[in-house]
């Protein structure tokens, strides 16, 4: 076992492995010996490293901009999406899932000039076409597998609110979208029809053996390494098995469903921050399960689907979803910060960046290799990030191109908190005191 991450070391992205090397010690945290090693490098970026289920394969993005497999035994590497089917800025990246059974994987399809995306899928081995799976027109993303690889769940703004221009307020609903026919008819059964049909399923077969695992005195096999059968994908009229999951469009954080494939757990933020929503997807029920109130949030499910773990405005949570009970996680770390190292880290890294992802070859004019030289020698007497960001901000100015800048925004929880009255003062009064010139209306004081 071992950890599989990327790092940008020396201006470059790269994926390392990291495993253990005591066979006694079963967990990271603890291990007091780690050897670490480069797994895929070289003069180009490799970032977003994902093992399929298998074991076999992994994929990632190079440069930001392909979708390349590289099989870990043999090293061997193929490209299955280029430039013409993914679309960064900077380096940025897109979210993608492998298959249950190792052969598929789904994507976030987007065309280079065209903001919103699809939802793409094509298979692992590199061979067939890019299918586009959700043809909406509107921006729709963070695809994940669900029902074991029967359906496909991701998130659209085809209903909610729409920005302008693509700037500002946002509001997005889950979809689901089947590939398989018989799980279709089965997620449109009513509730009272779902129970006949688990009735039939449950009563016994005399006709047949009893299950492995109800024999007596034999053990239940490992999960984990229970064979995966091949997943036959029906992607014709895809359209005619489409459904939306939420019941109210909401500026979503994350969506997950339920193994059963019944409840459908949103964060959604209504009216202050993120909250835990649960949904019952078959009788159109949905309830507040966690208040939190947060600004940023995510989840995920633990090995099995019967936890949610939370990651909370940085705060790591366990929710049990049938009792919605939440249980914080403690973290508690050390690390020795070199600040000015870090800000010569932070400044190389804009600058870097900057000179991959600029939109013109002749950086309107500008000298960028000598600019950087030429405000890198004010880093020695930068004392403050305020200070740091007004020399990012004058560097990246040089470039005379809108949308670029750096800012600084510092975060004080136990700061004053200056009373807005509504007043405007006589500045000319010499006092003594204050003296008020005018009450804005509608303001705090302006009352009978």
């Amino acid at each position: 076992q071992g950890l599989l991450y990327a790092a940008q070391r020396e201006g470059r992205w790269a994926i390392y492995e990291t495993r253990r090397q005591r066979a006694d010690e079963r967990h990271f945290h603890g291990a007091t010996s780690l050897k670490e090693a480069l797994l895929v490098g070289g003069t180009s970026d490799a970032t977003q490293p994902k093992v399929s289920p298998d074991g076999r394969q992994l994929a990632y993005l190079e440069d930001h901009r392909r979708l390349k497999v590289m099989d870990l035994a043999t090293k061997a590497t193929r490209t299955l999406l280029t430039e013409r089917d993914l679309f960064t800025q900077g380096e940025g990246g897109i979210e993608f899932a492998w298959s249950p059974d190792s052969r598929w994987v789904l994507f976030e399809l987007s065309t280079p000039g065209l903001a919103p995306g699809e939802v793409g899928l094509v298979q692992a081995d590199g061979r067939g076409p890019v299918h586009n799976l959700t043809r909406s027109g509107f921006d729709d993303g963070r695809p994940q597998w669900i029902l074991g690889g029967k359906a496909v769940l991701w998130t659209s703004t085809r209903d909610g609110l729409k920005p302008v221009a693509q700037n500002g307020p946002t509001q997005q609903d889950a979809y689901a979208l089947f590939l398989d026919r018989g799980a279709w008819d089965r997620f449109r059964l009513t509730k009272a029809e779902l129970a006949l049909v688990k009735e039939v399923e449950e009563k016994p077969d005399e006709k047949k053996d009893p299950k492995p695992e109800d024999k007596k005195g034999e053990a239940k096999g490992d999960p984990a390494k229970a064979k995966v059968e091949p997943l036959t994908l029906d992607l014709e009229d895809l359209e005619t098995r489409r459904a939306r999951l939420t019941l109210h469009s909401a500026s979503l954080g994350d969506v997950l469903l339920s193994k059963d494939g019944e409840t459908l757990y949103t964060l959604a933020r209504f009216e202050k921050g993120l909250n835990l929503w649960a949904t019952t997807l078959r009788t159109k029920e949905a309830k507040l399960l966690v208040t939190l109130n947060a600004s940023q949030a995510r989840m995920a499910w633990d090995p099995e689907q019967k936890a949610l773990f939370l990651l909370a405005d940085g705060t790591l949570s366990k929710v049990d979803p049938a009792s919605a009970k939440r249980e914080p996680i403690a973290l508690a770390g050390e690390v020795a910060l070199d600040v000015a190292a870090e800000r010569r880290a932070m400044f190389e890294h804009v600058w870097r960046r900057t000179r991959r992802s600029f939109y013109t070859a002749g950086f309107h004019g500008a000298d960028w290799d000598g600019l950087k030289a030429a405000y890198a020698r004010h880093l020695p007497g930068i004392s403050n990030n305020h200070e740091f960001a007004e020399l990012l901000s004058e560097l990246l100015g040089e470039l005379n191109v809108s949308h670029c800048g750096a800012s600084y925004t510092p975060a004080n929880p136990l700061a004053d908190a200056t009373a807005s009255l509504g007043l405007i003062y006589d500045g000319a009064h010499p006092g003594p005191g204050l003296k008020v010139a005018e009450v804005l209306k509608g303001g705090p004081l302006d009352t009978p």
